[in-house]
């Protein structure tokens, strides 16, 4: 209540700057707020203000970076009071923040990414969290074998994103997800979602790609995962065709693929 207080005492920029910052819901850099509130002339000051009044909270452990958030007891209830498109608009400087700490980052945080989804689609803007969870977090998870928490929140983003857009962004989240199951034992949900990944880069790429070739693959190795040597075979041998006329004879995907087929006609006995 006194915090409320003391921030319903000051300026209304000041307090513009106070509900648009708190879309953060980590400490950022100043270029974060900046993204947000360029246009108020006075925003530098008005973030040390901030700290000042403990309205904001100031991390300067790191000798290089120094972090601002807004105190989480008055965080959510500021940002909620402004409109609808506002907070769009604060939830997508925020992608653009994420996106430059993502790219200019020596190593990847995949903390950055679960932040960037999640504003993502506060905004509506559904292929940016398809495309970051399927090219980097679903993949750092599933190499971290970190399973469970993939598939929660593989599944998380596709029920947040009811009719997504069918491009190779969406194959490729798809794929991962389907790899994650299969990683899992569960061949049956990994069959589904390489089917889905496989119906779009077909329709994307057209029948003779590299991208089709590895999901027939992985469709081959569900389907031996299952005791279905024979549909495997199928799967494989389509695989097989397409990295030949891709790559040639000599290449390390139709090594792989011929192994798998190998290894699926061992199961058959033959």
């Amino acid at each position: 209540l006194v915090l409320r207080e003391i921030l319903e005492s000051q300026s209304e920029e000041f307090q513009t700057l106070m509900r648009r910052s708190a879309v953060y819901r980590l400490p950022v850099l100043k270029e974060g707020i900046r993204l947000i509130c360029e246009e108020l002339p006075h925003w530098k000051s008005y973030v040390d203000q901030a700290v000042r009044l403990s309205l904001m909270e100031r991390d300067s452990s790191s000798e290089i970076f120094v972090q601002y958030w807004v105190t989480p007891l008055l965080r959510e209830d500021i940002f909620r009071k402004q409109g609808a498109e506002e907070r769009k608009r604060c939830h997508q400087a925020a992608i653009s923040y994420y996106e430059g700490v993502l790219s200019q980052s020596s190593g990847y945080e995949p903390i950055m990414s679960f932040e960037l989804i999640e504003h993502a689609l506060k905004a509506k803007m559904h292929k940016v969290a398809i495309e970051e969870a399927g090219a980097r977090l679903l993949p750092y998870l599933r190499n971290s074998l970190a399973y469970k928490e993939a598939l929660s929140y593989g599944e998380y983003i596709l029920s947040q994103v009811p009719e997504p857009r069918k491009d190779d962004k969406l194959a490729r989240f798809l794929f991962e997800l389907g790899w994650i199951y299969a990683d899992t034992g569960d061949a049956g949900q990994a069959i589904k979602y390489y089917q889905q990944a496989l119906s779009i880069d077909k329709e994307v790429y057209g029948e003779r790609h590299p991208s089709v070739a590895r999901d027939l693959n992985n469709l081959g190795s569900a389907w031996e995962d299952l005791g279905e040597a024979k549909k495997a075979i199928e799967y494989y041998k389509q695989a097989l065709s397409i990295d030949k006329e891709v790559y040639g004879e000599k290449h390390p995907h139709v090594a792989t693929t011929l192994n798998n087929l190998g290894g699926a006609w061992k199961a058959l006995g033959k």
